[in-house]
């Protein structure tokens, strides 16, 4: 084998970042990265700046504080930072360092990330994804992450229709009012403003 390198025909560079829907850092000093077609592999710093991964995406590289980030679309990242906060940034900014470290402000931007400190949204018999949900989903992802409340700020996607997350994580479950650990069908995670 190559190392998990995924080789396709037909497609080049200009296919651009958003074929890379995630980049992690390893502990190794390599990064697992996870494609548009679900594929996943594990890539050196070297092949993600020379955009030799997912069949020819141009991939920008976690440092200057960025420890991973996830294709959000439309050219833009959800970033999270070496100091465990979640920004929003552009390949750009992610590879000239101006995403991590910048000042947040007077409130804490939170993500999801389905441990119980940062809970996931979801539902057990009925869901309805409107702006109270919405705006429930964050409070309560603020609320875990020690916040005595937040704004919403957006979603990953309806929890209603679709999943973001495999396996077993914790959500605010908003039909039943509570926080539950468990693996669940249909889940958005949120990026709120917690204060």
């Amino acid at each position: 084998g190559k190392g998990g390198r995924n080789i396709r025909d037909g497609r080049g560079t200009q296919e651009g970042i958003d074929d890379a829907v995630s980049v992690i850092s390893r502990d190794d000093g390599k990064f697992d990265v996870t494609c548009k077609d679900g594929t996943k592999e594990v890539v050196t710093g070297s092949q993600l700046k020379n955009g030799d991964v997912c069949g020819g995406s141009d991939a920008p590289v976690p440092g200057n504080g960025v420890h991973a980030f996830f294709a959000k679309g439309g050219g833009s990242f959800y970033v999270l930072c070496d100091d465990k906060s979640w920004e929003l940034g552009t390949a750009g900014q992610i590879q000239n360092g101006s995403v991590c470290g910048t000042d947040p402000g007077p409130n804490k931007r939170v993500f999801s990330d389905g441990t119980e400190q940062r809970p996931v949204c979801s539902w057990s018999e009925e869901c309805k994804w409107d702006q109270a949900a919405m705006e429930e989903c964050a409070e309560k992802l603020c609320q875990a992450s020690g916040f005595s409340g937040g704004k919403f700020v957006e979603s990953t996607n309806n929890p209603c229709t679709t999943s973001k997350v495999d396996g077993t994580t914790w959500a605010w479950r908003l039909d039943k009012g509570d926080y539950h650990r468990a693996g669940y069908d249909k889940e958005s995670l949120i990026l709120a403003d917690c204060y």
